[in-house]
C-alpha cells in the first residue's frame, strides 16, 4: 500500500471517530511517514543524481545534497503549522507539507542561479510555479533569505512523491542553516541583540554574493576570449601554430562588428540618403560576440585588419568608434574611397588585390563578413571564410547553401563545440557548419535545424559531431 493509500485509509479512521481529529491527525502523520522515510530519502537521492550530472555537463559548479525530512523534524514542523492551518485531516497535511524530499543546490557562483532554474525546468514536471525568496516569504520564512525552491514531481516508482530543490548560493545556504538552527530553534524568542546579528550576518553574505557575482563577470569577461580562440584554432585553422608566426584575419565593420539597424531607414527609401547613413556610425551599437571573436585572435598574437564598404568620409569617426569599444585593428584601416558609388563586392575584391601585393594570401586565415556574395568573392580567392549572420542578440546559423558560417551561442563558457556536416543534394560532402556556445549537441543541433528548409534534415544533413574544447 503506498503511502498515499496509508493515509486515505488512515483519514476515513478519523473521520469516523475512530481516531480524535485534532492534535491526531499529526501524531497519525508522523506514524506512517516514519514506515515511508526510506522511501523519500530514496526519491531525494534519485533527483540529486540527475540533477548532478546535469550541472556537471553545463560546467556549473555546485554542491548537490539530498535529504529527507527526519520524522522529528516532520512532528515539530507540524505542530508549528498546526496554529495557522488548524489540520482536519491527513490530507490537509500532506497538500501543505512539500519537502518531505528535498534537494539542495549550494552554488559556488551566484549569477549561475537562472541556468539552474532552466535546467530544473527542462528536466522535471513542476508542481507548482517556483517560489523566489523573499518576495514570496511567508511570516515563517527567515528574513533575508535570498533562493529559490522548486516543487518537482519525481518519476517512474516515484511518482507519487513531490521533491523541493533549493537553489542558493554556498554563503545564503551557510547563512541559513546557521541562523535557522542557532536562532530559530530556540526554544525562547530571538532577542532584539539577536536579531540585529542575523541582520549583520545577511548583510555580509549579500555583499559577498555581489562581489562572487562580479568577479565571475570579470573572469568570464577575459576567459571567453581565451575560450573563443582556442575553439576558432581547433575547429577552423590552426594555421597559427603550423606556420609558427602571427596570421591575419580580416574583419568587416557594417552588420559584422557594428550593429546598423538603426541608420538602415536612410538608404530603404528613395532616393537613398547615403551620406546620412554613413554619418550615423557612431551611433552604431557594438556586436559584442564577434567583437569578442577579434579580441581573442587578436590576444593570441594575431593581426586583425578592417575591410569595410563604408565611406572613407567618416574615417574618424569609424577609428573613434573601434576605439570605444576596443576593437583591435592593424592600420591602414581599408575603406571605401570617397565618391566611389561601386558594389561592395567591387570594391572589397580591388581592396583584397591591393592588400595581396603586400601580404601573402597564405599568411590570412580568415575572413568575417556578413554578406554571403563578398563571402563567395574571397572564398574564389583561395580564402577561408566565416559568414557572420547577427540576430542582433548574440547570432544565428547561416541559412544552409550559404559558404561557410558559424555561431556563437548564448553560452561561451560550456565546454563543447558542435560541427554540423552538411551535404550536396547528391550526399556528398559539401562543407561544416560550426556551433559555439550551446549547451548540448541537441540544442545545438535544434538551433541548426529551425533555419533549414523544410525536408533539410533528412537528405542534406550528415553527422553532427561534438568536441571538447577543454581536452
Amino acid at each position: 500500500m503506498s503511502f498515499m493509500e496509508e493515509l486515505r485509509e488512515a483519514g476515513g479512521k478519523i473521520a469516523s471517530g475512530k481516531v480524535s481529529a485534532q492534535p491526531a491527525c499529526i501524531d497519525a502523520f508522523v506514524m506512517l511517514y516514519k514506515r515511508e522515510v526510506d522511501f523519500y530519502d530514496e526519491v531525494a537521492k534519485h533527483v540529486k543524481g540527475l540533477l548532478e550530472k546535469a550541472l556537471q555537463s553545463a560546467g556549473i559548479r555546485a554542491l548537490v545534497t539530498s535529504r529527507a525530512k527526519t520524522p522529528n523534524s516532520v512532528h515539530k514542523k507540524l505542530l508549528k503549522r498546526d496554529r495557522e492551518h488548524h489540520y482536519q485531516s491527513l490530507q490537509d497535511i500532506y497538500e501543505d507539507i512539500h519537502d518531505l524530499a528535498g534537494v539542495r543546490v549550494s552554488l559556488y557562483l551566484p549569477a549561475d542561479q537562472d541556468a539552474v532554474g532552466q535546467i530544473i525546468q527542462q528536466m522535471f514536471t513542476e508542481v507548482r510555479p517556483p517560489k523566489h525568496f523573499p518576495e514570496d516569504r511567508s511570516p515563517d520564512d527567515l528574513p533575508g533569505y535570498v533562493a529559490t525552491h522548486y516543487l518537482v514531481q519525481g518519476e517512474g516508482d516515484y511518482a507519487d512523491a513531490s521533491v523541493e530543490i533549493q537553489v542558493a548560493s554556498v554563503l545564503m545556504h551557510a547563512w541559513a542553516e546557521v541562523t535557522h538552527d542557532l536562532a530559530y530553534k530556540a526554544e525562547d524568542e530571538v532577542s532584539p541583540t539577536e536579531q540585529r546579528m542575523v541582520e549583520q550576518l545577511n548583510a555580509i553574505v549579500q555583499k559577498g554574493e555581489a562581489t562572487l557575482t562580479q568577479l565571475q563577470k570579470s573572469v568570464e569577461g577575459r576567459n571567453s576570449s581565451l575560450f573563443v580562440t582556442a575553439s576558432i584554432t581547433k575547429l577552423f585553422t590552426g594555421k597559427t601554430a603550423h606556420f609558427g608566426h602571427p596570421m591575419i584575419y580580416i574583419f568587416d565593420l557594417d552588420d559584422t562588428l557594428a550593429d546598423v539597424k538603426h541608420r538602415l531607414h536612410h538608404i530603404e527609401k528613395e532616393p537613398q540618403d547615403w551620406e546620412s547613413f554613413f554619418g550615423d556610425c557612431p551611433d552604431d551599437a557594438p556586436i559584442f560576440n564577434v567583437i569578442t571573436v577579434a579580441r581573442a585572435l587578436a590576444a593570441a598574437g594575431n593581426l586583425i585588419y578592417i575591410m569595410t564598404g563604408r565611406s572613407a568620409e567618416v574615417r574618424m569617426q569609424t577609428l573613434a568608434w573601434m576605439d570605444k569599444f576596443q576593437i583591435p585593428y592593424q592600420q591602414p584601416v581599408y575603406m571605401r574611397p570617397i565618391g566611389d558609388t561601386r558594389d561592395d563586392v567591387a570594391i572589397k575584391a580591388e581592396m583584397l588585390k591591393h592588400f595581396l601585393t603586400k601580404h601573402k594570401k597564405e599568411e590570412i586565415a580568415g575572413v568575417f563578413d556578413n554578406r554571403p556574395d563578398i563571402i563567395e568573392m574571397f572564398k574564389q580567392a583561395g580564402l577561408q571564410v566565416f559568414l557572420v549572420t547577427v540576430n542582433r542578440d548574440h547570432g544565428r546559423v547561416p541559412d544552409p547553401g550559404e559558404s561557410e558560417g558559424f555561431l556563437i551561442g548564448p553560452n561561451l563558457q560550456t565546454p563543447y563545440g558542435y560541427v554540423v556536416e552538411e551535404l550536396n543534394e547528391d550526399g556528398t560532402f559539401a562543407e561544416y557548419k560550426t556551433l559555439l556556445g550551446f549547451g548540448s549537441l541537441q540544442e545545438a543541433e535544434q538551433a541548426y535545424l529551425a533555419q533549414c528548409p523544410e525536408g533539410w534534415a533528412n537528405t542534406r544533413v550528415g553527422e553532427v559531431f561534438e568536441v571538447n574544447m577543454k581536452a
